[in-house]
């Protein structure tokens, strides 16, 4: 566990924010016919973090000694 300002937190499993990436870009595709520009830059922004935090797990596995 992880403890951020005072809070714990139990680290998110990789295939939990592919997960979540997947989901938003489904919900992102399926709305996107009736997004505003603003809207559209909100699941941009969404979407870039959720594949940074993928993409920075997968560099942290890949560290770590097989066992």
């Amino acid at each position: 566990m992880t403890s951020v300002n005072g809070v714990r937190r139990r680290p998110v499993p990789p295939a939990a924010i592919a997960a979540e990436l997947a989901a938003w870009r489904n919900l992102r595709d399926t709305a996107e016919p009736h997004l505003t520009g603003i809207e559209s830059l909100g699941f941009s922004h969404t979407l870039l973090r959720l594949e940074a935090e993928l993409a920075w797990h997968e560099e942290c596995l890949k560290t770590l000694p097989v066992t």
